[in-house]
């Protein structure tokens, strides 16, 4: 299985210890708004790419499922993009900060 993963903060690194110990995942690609957390990410984790944009990372990794570890305030934004692609959601954050922005997202 091939895994993406959105953010790159201290969630990101938690979810990707996890997933380095599961032979049957790849993790193929990170993207954050921070290039260069981004950046430190990948070399920590041999992740083989970063990208800057949600697009990028799914026309260019092939990824069946993207893990979102975002901040809270970004999560939304973040789930309304991820969402147009087929892949497998893991969202690390509720994906609202209330009920009415939680139903916008489907």
């Amino acid at each position: 299985m091939k895994i993406a993963i959105i953010g790159a903060g201290n969630m990101a690194s938690a979810h990707l210890k996890v997933l380095d110990g599961m032979p049957d995942v790849e993790v193929v690609g990170v993207m954050s708004r921070t290039i260069s957390k981004a950046k430190m990410l990948a070399e920590n984790f041999k992740i083989p790419a970063v990208f800057n944009n949600i697009r990028e990372l799914y026309n260019q990794t092939s990824a069946d499922g993207v893990i979102i570890a975002v901040n809270e305030l970004s999560t939304e934004t973040v789930c309304l993009e991820a969402i147009q692609y087929p892949w497998t959601l893991l969202v690390e954050k509720p994906i609202g900060l209330d009920l009415a922005t939680t139903l916008r997202i489907k």
